[in-house]
């Protein structure tokens, strides 16, 4: 009865190992040697006592555990590591291929057209707030409020505005404090958001508006409320 139950405990360490591949090496070791210590008589003496059976048991639990030593766990860890690998890999593949397709969208994604209100001139005229160059702005006529329209080339859902704010380096005399952002869909006013840069700041200063509207948008307007020294306008504006 011990022979048959020693030997099926080594034969279930055999098939653990094959299922859980994740058991290490040393926690199976532990496991056949005890298996194997179990079957051992307790003095050399007793080795006379072992029938044929128990000796043939003796032998099989030794003969597993140098099996599993040799073949299954380090055929699992072999297995285990390169299917991780091959993971790795397909993840490494699947980030940089979602990279590259929402970068490209936004690449080749058409930037909106920009008209004003007003203008200070020729030089801060309305699309210098859309040319991805913050050291070029747009800006409005002195002391004065005004507004800015972003017309996207096809409607499609805005969630973000992010606004840049005028400096007029080197003054610097000019930048926006309180504005709007209104949307449109459809010609039509859909919502409204009211915004600040707060103080003025030499530093590039920016504000990204949340827009809320789930449908498509053909325009934004900028409107310009209030503004520092001697006028307002925008270095930046986009739509994400």
């Amino acid at each position: 009865m011990e022979a048959a139950r020693l030997t099926a405990q080594a034969t279930r360490l055999l098939l653990d190992a094959s299922d859980h591949a994740g058991l290490t090496l040393s926690r199976i070791d532990r496991e056949a040697l005890a298996v194997v210590e179990a079957a051992l008589p307790d003095d050399a003496t007793a080795v006379d006592r072992l029938d044929p059976r128990q000796e043939e048991a003796v032998a099989r639990l030794r003969e597993a555990a140098a099996l599993l030593a040799r073949h299954v766990l380090p055929f699992a860890r072999t297995d285990r590591e390169r299917l991780q690998a091959q993971l790795t890999r397909l993840l490494t593949v699947a980030l940089v291929l979602v990279a590259v397709f929402f970068g490209a969208r936004r690449i080749l994604r058409p930037r909106p057209t920009a008209s004003a209100s007003a203008v200070h001139g020729p030089r801060f005229a309305a699309d210098q707030a859309v040319d991805g160059d913050e050291t070029t702005e747009w800006l409005l006529p002195d002391y004065s409020p005004g507004w800015l329209d972003l017309t996207l080339a096809k409607p499609r859902v805005v969630r973000r505005v992010v606004l840049t704010n005028a400096r007029n380096r080197p003054g610097p005399d000019r930048s926006t404090v309180d504005f709007r952002v209104e949307f449109f869909s459809r010609g039509v006013s859909v919502r409204t958001l009211e915004g600040t840069f707060g103080a003025f700041d030499p530093l590039p200063s920016r504000r990204t508006i949340a827009s809320g509207v789930g449908v498509p948008v053909d325009r934004v307007r900028i409107h310009v409320v209030t503004w520092t020294g001697q006028g307002a306008g925008l270095a930046e504006a986009s739509l994400e």
